[in-house]
Parts: C-alpha cells; structure tokens; sequence
C-alpha cells in the first residue's frame, strides 16, 4: 500500500507482485605453483564461472475501490560468464632482491533479454489511465582487462625493506543492444607501486608501513547494460535504474600509512590512516527521459576520501596468566570523503560508511570440542548529499551474531549460529528538492532474526 499526504499521487495506490526465479553458478579454480632451481618459482591461477538467471514477474496494480488498473507480464534472462587467469615469477636474481614478473587478466561477458507486456484499463474515479510500457530487449556487455606488472622487494638492512614496481594496466569495455548503438570504451594506464617498511630499532614487535599506489577500478558489465528497471511509482525519489555503456574506469592515487606493535603471545595492534585522489568518480545521476524519472551511473568529476583504521587481536592470555582460552578481537574505522562536483554539506561517497566498529569474542572451552562467540558491529550512516537537488538519509544499523562450534574431529563438525539477534528495523528516506518544494519518501524495512545449523564434513 502506497499513500501521499500531500502533492502528486502515486499512480496506483496499491500493487501486487508474484516473483518467479531460478538461479545456476559455476565456479571453478586451478592454481599451479612450480618450484624451479635457485629459489625460483612460478605461481599460476586459472578460474573459469558462469552464472545464469531467469525470471518471471507479475504485477498487478489497484485504483481506487479496488479496481484493477495494470496487469504487467515480465520475462528476462541474465547470463554472465567469463575466465580469469593470473601468474608471476618470482627469483632472487641479486643478493637481497626478490624479483617478481607477471600478470593478472580477465574477461567477462554479460548478456540480458527482456519481455514486457502491459494491459491497462481506467480508474474507475478519477477515470485515468496509465501508458501501457511494452518491451522487447536485448543486450550484451563485455570487459575485458590486462595488466602486466614488474616489481622488486629489496632488503636494504634488516630493518628496512623497500617494495617498488611498475604496473600497466588496459582495459576494454563493449556494449550492444537492439535499442541503442554499439558502445566500445579502450583505456590504459600506467601505475607505479612503492611500498616500505621499516622495524623500530630495538624492537622485535613494532614497525611502520608506507605505501604509495595508482589504482585503477574498472566498471562491471552490469553497470555498462542500459537496461531500464522500472519503479512501480516513478517520481524523482524513487526513479527508475539503467546502466551506462559510456561509463569509465575510476583512477586514484593512494597513500597509506601504518603501525603495528605484535604482541609476544600472538596478537596485534595496529592503527594506519589512508587518502585517496580519484579522477572520473562515479555517482548516481538523475534525469527524466520520455517522460519518466531515470537515474543512471555516470563519471562526474573528482574526488578525495581520507581515513583513520584501528584493528587489535588480542587474546586474554596475553594480559592474564593462565587465563582461559579467549580471543578478543575489535576494529573502528573512520571514513571522510568529498565529491567536487557535487555541493556541500555532506557531499561524500554515497557508498562509504563514515564510522563502522566491531567488537567480537571467540572462548575455546578447555577441555572440550566445543567454541562458542559473538560479534557486535555499529555502521554509522546519517545524512548524504547526492546531489545538488536531492539528498539520501538512513539510520545507523547494529547488529550481533552469535555462534556454537563443535568438532567432533578434525574433518567433521557442526556448527549453529543465531544472526541479526537485533533484528532492528531500518529506515530510509530519499529528498527531492527544486523551486516548488521538495518531494520526501521514507522507507521502513522490517528484519528477522536468523537461524543456522550447518554440519560439515572434509573428505
């Protein structure tokens, strides 16, 4: 049931949906590894998957006194497959230097149809009556990306390493359909990568990271598909979603800086903070085409995100003698962004999480088969702005797991978990701005507590 208290009206003020889906994947890896003289080695991996999807959805949508005012038949198919392969050879060339070469390649290919077919009739009221949407679409995407690599981890003393490369990386993206014109993308880019570390004199347990690298995150093809997924109620606040064949490649510069402290009985600290300086940043875009509200991804400027990590494992018997065999384990992360084509406040990365913790406790009881813990985890949210004329709020989410381990042997065990013990509700709400007023919709979304056993057993 949908309802407005005030402004335009949704277009049916209820709907009905039957979900018929069937879902197969395959995934298999092979990794080869062969040692040669001096040290020498080749490490190679190959991965073939196939994921395939089909799916019947019937909608039918209500006016007023219960009329029936669009009945909506959709078919689709949704097949992706593809092939990964990496390597790199490695040898002590050069006394302290380690010399690596190799590769990392991927290819992946995306193909959808989609059928629709719409029967509309008048509401019996107001006497209006929908624009029937018929549909018959096809669409293909393929990525397909290459990246060579050379790189040196040189010990300089014995407290000081230095890991330097050269990386290149190409990428080619295509995408076709019977509805728009073939789209094909080439980019490259040359990275480098340094990378150092360096233990404290006069310690065995504390030393410092830095890193310095250019990253390059290509798009998936589910992205690059121009296909429209449609809104039951389309309005700026809950548009419908395609994808974008012109879509590139994300680039950054990265700069990370880390200190560990390594306890004697085997835990560690470590506190780190990081900045990134992205070119060709992705964000949602909103416009209305024929009529209706679409968003879509798309390239828009730059943008610099920075941050702050904590993360400690530590079990008890590292402040206790003789205490029981319990591990702690936390880690808060603090995240700040800034998108430069989109105005302030709150202009971050829409996916970023500004503050997250977790806290967890694992108690391995003397004596018996048996393990049992917990995890408590917070994800802050609040507040973001996408863009100049709408903004996106969700409320902060916690949630604790708990879990049973028994092994029975080595090979065998079972397990029994209870997640989202919480169960809290979520909550929503997406804002629409322009020079008439605003447009707000607000989403609650009720969760359940899970329940899980699982027995395994390694042949």
């Amino acid at each position: 049931m949908t309802a407005a208290p005030s402004g335009p009206q949704p277009q049916y003020l209820s709907d009905m949906q039957r979900v018929t889906s069937e879902f197969a994947m395959l995934r298999s890896n092979l990794n080869w590894i062969h040692r040669m003289a001096d040290s020498a080695k080749l490490d190679v991996k190959f991965g073939v998957n196939l994921n395939k999807r089909e799916s019947d959805v019937d909608l039918a949508g209500f006016g007023n006194n219960g009329a029936s005012i669009l009945n909506r038949s959709t078919s689709s198919t949704g097949t992706a497959k593809g092939w990964t392969t990496s390597g790199k050879y490695s040898a002590p060339f050069i006394e302290d230097h380690s010399i690596v070469i190799g590769w990392d390649a991927e290819y992946s290919k995306r193909n959808e149809t989609r059928t629709q077919a719409d029967v509309v009739s008048a509401d019996p009221v107001t006497g209006n009556k929908l624009t029937p949407i018929n549909l018959n679409e096809d669409f293909d995407a393929t990525v397909s990306r290459l990246a060579l690599f050379a790189q040196d981890e040189w010990n300089v003393t014995k407290q000081w390493s230095v890991y330097a490369g050269l990386r290149w990386e190409g990428l080619e993206t295509k995408s076709s359909g019977n509805t728009y014109a073939d789209v094909k993308n080439r980019s490259s880019v040359f990275s480098p990568i340094l990378q150092t570390l360096y233990k404290l004199p006069d310690s065995k347990n504390d030393q410092l990271r830095l890193g310095l690298t250019r990253t390059y995150k290509a798009p998936d093809t589910n992205s690059l598909i121009p296909r429209r997924f449609l809104s039951t109620d389309n309005k700026q606040t809950n548009p419908d979603s395609t994808g974008n064949p012109n879509l590139k490649p994300e680039l950054a510069w990265g700069l990370d800086l880390a200190y560990e402290h390594y306890l004697p009985q085997g835990g560690v600290l470590s506190a780190s903070v990081y900045m990134r300086k992205i070119t060709d940043v992705v964000i949602t875009q909103l416009n209305q085409i024929d009529g209706r509200w679409v968003s879509m991804p798309a390239n828009a400027g730059n943008a610099t995100t920075k941050g702050i990590e904590l993360d400690a494992k530590m079990p008890l018997r590292a402040l206790m003698e003789n205490a029981p065999s319990i591990d702690f384990r936390a880690n808060a992360s603090f995240n700040f962004s800034d998108i430069s084509s989109v105005p302030g406040p709150n202009n971050r990365l829409a996916s970023q999480t500004p503050v997250s913790a977790n806290i967890g406790v694992d108690y391995k009881i003397d004596g018996t088969p048996l393990t049992v813990g917990g995890n408590y985890g917070y994800q802050g949210a609040g507040e973001v702005r996408i863009a100049a004329d709408r903004t996106a709020y969700a409320t902060p989410k916690r949630v604790v797991d708990v879990y049973a381990l028994w092994k029975f042997d080595p090979k065998t065990s079972l397990r029994a978990s209870v997640s989202n013990w919480l169960h809290q509700d979520n909550l929503s709400q997406s804002t629409y701005y322009n020079t008439a007023g605003s447009i707000v919709q607000t989403n609650y979304t009720p969760t359940t507590v899970t329940f899980r056993a699982m027995f395994e057993h390694k042949f």
